[in-house]
């Protein structure tokens, strides 16, 4: 009985939860539509998807990655690889024409020298190529440095160096000629000197790593530390006419797992720790041949990649971070910000600050954007690596302007309903046109249905788990900032897994609790999202008491609903073997019931519960489940006692009687002699363990006379019988 009322107590905290109900699937945020593929839109930090500059491939190399890039005055461009550093060549509307393999693992930087000649460093091995059209290529510079990181030409023409493993800069003057002697610029204690760009004064810029360290080198030999931002590399560097410098910083292993999965609108979080360290860098000035020291609180080398900026007045401040994904380049554009490129799917975003910015577009075959140049009509040149391709960046929105989202998942195969936009001309056909596809596998395959129009926004595709929507902008203004898709799911049928019997009443008392504390300060400023748990009514304690009625039994079960619908109980009983089934009680909004089984005749019986979902659903959609208990006994009469024998022998007295019972077990029996207090009689068996039970009392020192022998027995059932009998002692 222990573990039958332990059932009970859990049936009295099982609550119903809502019925099937009208839901929706909702995007309204850079998250939410962040997965989905834009072509020709842009989908903003604050979650607005409108009309953007369209992504269009213009050639595919022959190579894993493309790792340089250079852009020649009549529009020919050059590639550097990391295949066997192979160097090709792309003229306007041309195809990928090799035109040098070194033989060397990459060729990782390039220039175009005054000379018209294309400049090429390969590693390792670091080596420097000068190649001119219709010549043998030469190797131009030879450093003994085992990389070669950045090409750079000054305004006279001399060729800046810039080398790894020995972080050095070299300065190869304008006349430099094969074999001669290099003139050692720039020596560092960093590992490698990786980027290089000149600022509005025409001085040297210098960005080193580890830890990301920015150099400034006004003259041969002498250096600042603009800033160091802690992490492993600066990528690139840009310098604004106001003497402003932007850089971006980098990971070589990718981002740290503590960023790994953040988003951009993580930024003030990943900010209050990174700008604090950077804030106590600016001015950093180190010692005057660019030596310096790595205790010198520096930023946490967890942080994730940044696009920093340092201010003509010396002060370093983050502008903006992908989150978990590297910066790998980056350009200015026209209206003021910059076009990044990330190694994460090849996205491409534009940013102007902190709080404003917007994803691009994403290169169609994924991958890295490893470099950007900017044309004279203000469209964007972009490379990707893994593979190589060359795209255009158009900078006018393209005719054509399509967002499909991510497959979206119901949690069960549901029933979909209508579409509802929020945003400028999203709801008008004219302006934008809907259509949507579903399936029951995670992604899209085979197995799914074609594409249908969502003609006056309802969803025509077939009931499904997932479902993905394509949306076609056709107005020039049109902007999506939100998007519910409403659903049904189909009714299932409740299931009722266990019912239990206990032949005892109960009696279920709910106390009211003192309510819940308000939600204090420390949670509203503590988490990101907060769940406030309000009642609209006094908490609710429940007691249970057992009520001693005798022929009361009590039933309880356990029952739930593939929709979480709300349910409601029908209670009956039958005798073993017919289906003549009678309602105790229907309608029940409890999954416990207590009452007297006095008026059934005794023998054994089966309890069903019905659950039904019918109040949760529209009439005529609802759906019930039974369940069928194991047998139990009603006993309402009592056991019968029948003395068989007396005997008095002297003073002994020797008594046999019997106990029956037509259907319960006799289970205890006692004696009184002479209203003496009760003392247990036990069967002849040794056991109490049958309906017929045979006992044998002998009574020792008795006094002549009368005496009285009350006999009780009770069986299984708690019901009672008793038979007197007289002894005489001589």
């Amino acid at each position: 009985m222990r573990l039958s009322f332990a059932l009970f107590l859990y049936c009295l905290i099982t609550t119903a939860l809502p019925g099937v109900q009208t839901e929706a699937l909702r995007q309204d945020s850079y998250d939410d539509f962040s997965p989905g593929e834009l072509a020709g839109l842009s989908l903003s930090d604050l979650g607005e998807i409108s009309p953007g500059p369209g992504l269009t491939q213009l050639a595919e190399i022959d190579a894993d990655s493309i790792l340089a890039a250079v852009r020649a005055e009549d529009g020919t461009l050059y590639l550097g690889t990391g295949t066997l550093g192979k160097i090709y060549k792309l003229a306007p509307d041309g195809e990928p024409e090799l035109i040098l393999e070194p033989r060397e693992v990459m060729t990782r930087a390039l220039a175009i020298g005054p000379d018209g000649a294309l400049y090429a460093a390969t590693s390792p091995g670091g080596r420097v190529y000068r190649i001119v059209d219709g010549k043998r290529p030469e190797v131009y510079f030879d450093p003994e440095e085992m990389y070669v990181w950045d090409l750079l030409f000054d305004k006279d023409g001399a060729l800046f160096v810039a080398t790894g493993n020995d972080a050095k800069i070299y300065r190869l003057p304008p006349d430099f000629m094969p074999g001669n002697e290099a003139e050692e610029w720039f020596t560092t204690d960093r590992t490698h000197v990786n980027t290089l760009a000149f600022d509005h004064e025409g001085r040297l810029l210098a960005g080193a790593g580890p830890k990301a360290y920015l150099y400034r080198i006004p003259e041969k030999g002498k250096a600042e530390v603009l800033f160091n931002a802690g992490t492993d590399e600066i990528a690139a560097i840009e310098a604004d006419a106001d003497g402003t410098i932007t850089f971006a910083t980098i990971h070589n292993n990718g981002a740290p797992p503590t960023f790994a999965s953040a988003s951009p609108l993580d930024l003030p979080t990943l900010l209050e720790k990174v700008q604090r360290a950077a804030k106590a860098n600016n001015g950093n000035g180190g010692s005057g041949n660019g030596k310096s020291d790595d205790g010198d609180g520096s930023s946490p080398t967890s942080g994730p990649s940044f696009l920093y900026r340092v201010t003509p007045e010396g002060f370093g401040e983050a502008v903006w971070s992908p989150g978990g994904p590297n910066i790998l380049c980056f350009v200015r554009t026209s209206d003021g910000g910059f076009l990044v490129g990330t190694d994460n799917e090849a996205k491409l975003f534009s940013v102007h600050s902190l709080t404003d910015w917007a994803y691009l577009a994403r290169a169609e075959t994924g991958g890295v954007v490893s470099a950007l140049i900017p044309e004279d009509n203000g469209d964007v040149l972009v490379m990707t690596s893994n593979p190589a391709a060359v795209y255009r960046m158009a900078s006018a929105a393209p005719e054509e302007r399509l967002y499909t989202s991510e497959p979206l998942d119901a949690g069960a195969i549901a029933r979909w309903g209508r579409l509802l936009p929020v945003g400028d001309g999203v709801a008008d056909a004219e302006s934008v046109a809907w259509r949507t596809r579903g399936g029951n596998s995670p992604e899209p395959d085979d197995t799914w249905g074609e594409w249908a129009d969502a003609t006056d926004l309802a969803v025509a595709s077939a009931p499904s788990r997932y479902l993905q929507y394509e949306t076609t902008f056709k107005g020039e203004k049109a902007a999506l900032r939100e998007l519910r898709i409403f659903y049904t799911h189909h009714n299932a049928a409740p299931v009722v897994n266990r019912i239990n019997v206990i032949p005892v009443g109960i009696q279920v008392i709910n106390l009211a609790a003192p309510p819940k504390p308000p939600v204090n300060l420390n949670q509203l400023t503590g988490s990101k999202e907060i769940a406030i748990e309000a009642s609209e009514g006094p908490q609710v304690r429940t007691q249970v008491r057992f009520s001693g009625d005798a022929g009361s039994f009590s039933f309880g079960w356990n029952a739930f609903d593939p929709n979480d619908d709300s349910l409601t109980y029908s209670l009956a009983v039958a005798p073993e073997g017919t289906e003549d089934f009678a309602v105790l009680v229907d309608e029940l909004t409890e999954s416990v019931y207590s009452t007297s089984m006095r008026g059934f005749a005794d023998g054994y019986y089966r309890a069903k519960v019905t659950a039904s979902d019918a109040d949760s659903n529209p009439p005529g959609e609802g759906l019930s489940g039974s369940l069928v208990s194991s047998l139990f006994l009603i006993d309402n009469g009592s056991p019968s006692v029948t003395v068989e024998s007396q005997q008095v022998d002297g003073t002994t007295a020797t008594v046999v009687f019997r106990a029956e019972d037509a259907f319960s077990i006799i289970t205890a029996a006692d004696y009184r002699l002479d209203g003496k207090p009760a003392r247990e009689a036990f069967p002849d068996s040794g056991f109490f363990d049958a309906r017929t039970e045979h006992f044998t009392l002998k009574l020792d020192g008795l006094k002549s006379g009368a005496h009285s022998l009350l006999l009780e027995v009770t069986d299984e059932a708690g019901n009672k019988a008793s038979a007197q009998v007289t002894l005489t002692v001589e």
